[in-house]
């Protein structure tokens, strides 16, 4: 017997929509309203309208939503008005993968990373390249070719 999908309503399909992170409206303890300027404007909802050069602000909300600049975030969840008007309800987020080396390295000094200055995320990048991220998360033990490097100095 063949498997059928079920037909979920619109406003409950989980939907997608990237973003950098620009300032927070309102924060307590691990749930924050934030505002991250978005290009991603084919997951808007029609009312918001993209800014100049096809970026908007959206506002996004959720649990310990991250608050790292330069970094963009894909989050997951659902539109939903309020009061305040349209606001993205984030159930998940992941960072999304830099594409420039001067991408990369701002992402490995980030505060995704604690251990890791502008000069050890330099090196790490000039040494694996597109691979920094997997070396990170899969061998680790790697990064003892990258010369005055500690392991113990990196927590992610």
């Amino acid at each position: 017997m063949p498997h059928e999908e079920q037909v979920m309503d619109e406003k409950e399909k989980p939907v997608s929509v990237i973003g950098s992170y620009s300032r927070t409206i309102y924060s307590s303890d691990d749930y924050a309203i934030n505002l991250y300027l978005s290009r991603d404007t084919a997951n808007l909802p029609d009312d918001i309208k993209p800014g100049k050069n096809g970026r908007t602000f959206i506002k996004v909300s959720g649990t310990n939503i991250p608050t790292t600049e330069s970094i963009p975030v894909k989050f997951y969840g659902s539109w939903e008005v309020n009061k305040y008007g349209q606001e993205f309800k984030a159930l998940s987020f992941e960072y999304v993968k830099p594409e420039t080396k001067n991408g990369l390295i701002a992402f490995l000094f980030s505060d995704v990373f604690s251990g890791i200055g502008p000069r050890t995320a330099e090196r790490i990048v000039t040494r694996f390249g597109e691979d920094s991220l997997h070396v990170l998360r899969d061998d680790p033990d790697s990064l003892l070719e990258i010369p005055h490097y500690v392991l113990s100095s990196i927590q992610s």
